[in-house]
């Protein structure tokens, strides 16, 4: 089973998710609160996910895809820009928004998984077709295979 979801924002970066003293930011905490909106929108897809999903069965495998507008992921002479952030930087805050078991305490419909459970995790920073920030994520059941761990 796969889930897919889509969300109408920037990505935002762990580099400027907290204050010095561990507490996340007002502005992080604003961006989170829109994610978990717009993450309502699938409560009955993430109940039947959740449902098929067996931790002694099953990984999880996720994409993240970051759509930028051309002004934000290129600088005026083509390069990629330093606006665009690194992928690793922009991966965490969303996995946690849509796994940890917090966000769900909090009265939104989150998947409540351990993100222990992603087995392979990949990420792109992308043009998109719109010219508006958005961030797909796909979300992928895949049978547990214990040999594939052995070295």
């Amino acid at each position: 089973m796969k889930l897919e979801l889509l969300f109408n924002s920037p990505p935002f970066s762990v580099n400027s998710s907290h204050y010095r003293n561990g507490n996340r930011t007002k502005k992080c905490r604003k961006w989170g609160d829109q994610i978990l909106a717009q993450l309502e929108q699938y409560s009955d897809s993430i109940d039947l996910f959740r449902e098929q999903f067996n931790k002694l069965e099953h990984s999880l495998e996720t994409e993240l895809i970051f759509m930028y507008p051309r002004e934000f992921l290129f600088t005026a002479q083509g390069y990629i820009s330093r606006r665009s952030m690194d992928c690793s930087n922009i991966e965490k805050l969303i996995i946690d928004l849509i796994f940890d078991n917090r966000f769900f305490e909090r009265d939104h419909n989150n998947l409540n998984l351990d993100d222990t459970l992603v087995t392979k995790q990949t990420s792109c920073k992308v043009l998109s077709p719109d010219n508006e920030y958005k961030i797909l994520v796909r979300i992928s059941i895949v049978p547990l295979n214990k040999d594939v761990y052995k070295l």
